[in-house]
């Protein structure tokens, strides 16, 4: 029970427009908007910054395997990484910090439940750690790096 409490309190908690401090909170707009909200009303969809923060994601969590598990083999951690960055774990994640609430969906598909498919949950994840990776100055300094791994871990995903 303490365990469902606790995880209530992260969800309800959570808010990713305060989790990171941003210094363009649009990033974080645009992180949070499904492709049919954009189409709708006429703005940017996350799916640039999905494609960003999937790659952001497999290099948090390459790196934090590695210093975590020193004496694994490279095939033993590829293993590791594709367990922690697949599409259900990603999702479950998403959902376990409410971040459903925060996304932005056109009205067909809030009407045909997308809200919670797993594809729209890891996408929208994979957005915000892409965001708050461009966010914090990109491949030019580390800073972009600190603050997406702040947000995976804050997600569950690199524990």
């Amino acid at each position: 029970m303490a365990q469902n409490a606790r995880e209530a309190d992260r969800r309800s908690r959570f808010d990713p427009y305060t989790a990171i401090r941003w210094n363009d909170r649009r990033l974080c707009d645009s992180a949070l908007t499904h492709s049919t909200a954009a189409n709708e009303n006429g703005c940017q969809s996350n799916e640039r910054f999905e494609f960003l923060g999937d790659s952001v994601l497999d290099l948090l969590c390459a790196e934090w395997l590695m210093r975590s598990n020193p004496n694994w083999d490279p095939g033993t951690l590829s293993e590791h990484r594709m367990r922690r960055v697949c599409r259900e774990n990603i999702a479950r994640q998403a959902r376990s910090i409410g971040l459903d609430r925060w996304i932005r969906l056109g009205r067909g598909a809030e009407l045909q439940g997308l809200r919670q498919s797993e594809k729209v949950l890891g996408d929208a994840l994979e957005a915000l750690i892409g965001a708050a990776y461009q966010d914090g100055g990109g491949s030019r300094t580390k800073w972009g790096l600190i603050r997406a791994g702040r947000m995976a871990a804050w997600a569950g995903l690199l524990l």
